[in-house]
């Protein structure tokens, strides 16, 4: 069952370079010990041999995130995935993920997530120092003991190889992943600034957007504020795939990016409405997006079409359509490679037709709307 810990013994736990165990530690909710507890057992039962599930009592959450770096804490809800240290440099925040409580739509939400991220990390974790003794004895008499030695030995080095290369490998994301941070960061600093020298204001929305965002769900609830694209209700899909990816954190920045890009060129004016894919290679916002077929696609290949067409038939205002619905084959790739969860952006251009902006009807991993490649 999940455990209740102390908030000190709690955070020195987490910044033991030694621990072996990844850590989930959940923060209770305002809506009550029990929905808490709830979601701690969901989680517990989900990563049930490959993380410890531990409940911080709500009046040691003060103590517990005092007691470790800024951004590393948890509250209001929330859970956060701590995973095991290499050295002390590996307690950012970055690398340890967080799920909102807002963003916990089931029980199970925050132990799936996890979960997903986990995933590529259970085969390098190294049995525990008790499993030497049962493994003599699970191996007999029977056979070569010098076989048996030789193939553990090998075993134990190539699953080190592994630990090592999934330590690099999480690095690697964490890294880009704060890189996408600060490049949006930029971009949103300078677009203010252009907006300043013009005299004229940066952000008409009574809500200021941020420049940084934290998963695809967020991009998804923060699109509605955008005033140039048009984010269809139904067009978020299966997000908690794109986020429980270990690359979720620099998925939802670079999708933020794009979502700001479309939204720029959806307010652009009509003199500049030359496509999107032309407008991106001279943009006249800060934020754009990279115009190149690693990155983006305004059309779908034949082969595709002709295989997977019904896939790319998505929601859209009936100011567009009146059936609600359209073909659409522009795309943003939000991330290279031929991962099932990176994120899929797909929209249809009307910056010319009735609405004058750009409508999205898409946004999910990629194994929803599969090609003849991918399958």
């Amino acid at each position: 069952m999940p455990a209740a810990m102390a908030g000190i013994p709690l955070a020195a736990l987490i910044k033991r370079v030694d621990r072996r165990l990844p850590l989930v530690v959940f923060a209770h909710d305002r809506a009550g010990a029990e929905v808490t507890m709830r979601r701690a057992h969901a989680a517990f039962i989900r990563l049930a041999g490959v993380a410890q599930v531990c409940i911080l009592p709500p009046d040691q959450e003060a103590e517990f995130n005092a007691a470790l770096p800024e951004g590393l804490g948890v509250w209001s809800g929330a859970a956060r995935l701590y995973l095991p240290l290499s050295t002390d440099g590996d307690l950012r925040g970055a690398r340890h993920r967080y799920v909102e409580a807002r963003r916990m739509f089931a029980d199970a939400t925050a132990g799936d997530v996890f979960a997903g991220i986990l995933s590529a990390t259970v085969a390098a974790t190294p049995p525990p120092a008790a499993y030497e003794a049962v493994r003599l004895e699970l191996r007999g008499a029977g056979g070569s003991l010098d076989k048996v030695a030789d193939r553990d030995r090998a075993i134990a080095g190539l699953t080190a190889s592994l630990g090592r290369l999934q330590d690099e490998l999480v690095e690697l994301v964490v890294a880009n992943e704060e890189l996408e941070e600060e490049l949006n960061q930029v971009r949103g600093s300078l677009a203010k600034s252009d907006a300043a020298e013009a005299s004229i204001p940066y952000d008409d929305n009574v809500f200021e957007l941020p420049d940084v965002v934290d998963s695809v769900a967020e991009v998804a609830e923060l699109a509605q504020f955008l005033t140039g694209v048009i984010v269809h209700l139904n067009a978020p899909q299966k997000l908690d795939d794109c986020d429980g990816a270990l690359e979720g954190g620099s998925w939802a920045r670079s999708a933020w990016r794009a979502l700001r890009a479309l939204d720029a060129y959806g307010n652009a004016a009509p003199e500049f409405q030359v496509g999107f894919y032309q407008w991106c290679q001279n943009p006249t916002s800060r934020w754009s997006w990279t115009a190149n077929a690693k990155k983006l696609a305004m059309s779908e290949s034949e082969s595709t079409m002709n295989a997977f067409g019904q896939a790319r038939i998505f929601p859209v205002s009936i100011d567009v359509d009146p059936s609600g619905c359209i073909e659409m084959q522009a795309h943003i790739k939000v991330s290279q490679g031929g991962g099932e969860n990176i994120p899929r952006i797909y929209f249809h251009d009307d910056t010319g037709g009735a609405t004058g902006k750009v409508h999205v009807g898409f946004i999910g991993p990629h194994h929803l709307v599969p090609n003849p490649s991918k399958n």
